[in-house]
């Protein structure tokens, strides 16, 4: 493999000092070497951009998610508080409870004497 890279690079570089017109086999390796480096910054230069340009749509993305996420959570708070004001109050049933066993009693007490009555 070494062997057929070592005439394809010779013939590379005379082509390269027919096509440019160097001088000297380094003048035309240098302007090669400048086209390739050039071309390598070209590549990264875009995808600098691009990566750059991808992370900021990241960053906004995730921003309004958190934005909808705090939204979210406030709703769901004010349901919550919605929802316990209207549990009954432990006060208020244990009024309902007394009053509602007073009238179990009464009713009770009447059933007794009617059942007395009865016997009698």
């Amino acid at each position: 493999m070494f062997r057929k890279t070592i005439p394809t690079l010779i013939f590379a570089s005379i082509a390269g000092l027919l096509l440019t017109g160097a001088a000297s086999p380094i003048e035309a390796v240098s302007s090669d070497n400048d086209t390739l480096q050039w071309l390598i910054n070209a590549l990264f230069t875009i995808a600098g951009v691009l990566g750059g340009w991808l992370l900021t749509i990241f960053h906004q993305t995730m921003k309004d998610l958190q934005k909808f996420d705090f939204e979210l959570a406030e709703k769901v708070h004010a349901i919550e508080l919605l929802v316990a004001g209207q549990y009954v109050k432990k006060d208020e049933l244990q009024a309902l409870s007394v009053a509602l066993f007073s009238k179990l009693d009464r009713i009770e007490q009447k059933l007794d004497q009617k059942a007395d009555k009865a016997l009698i």
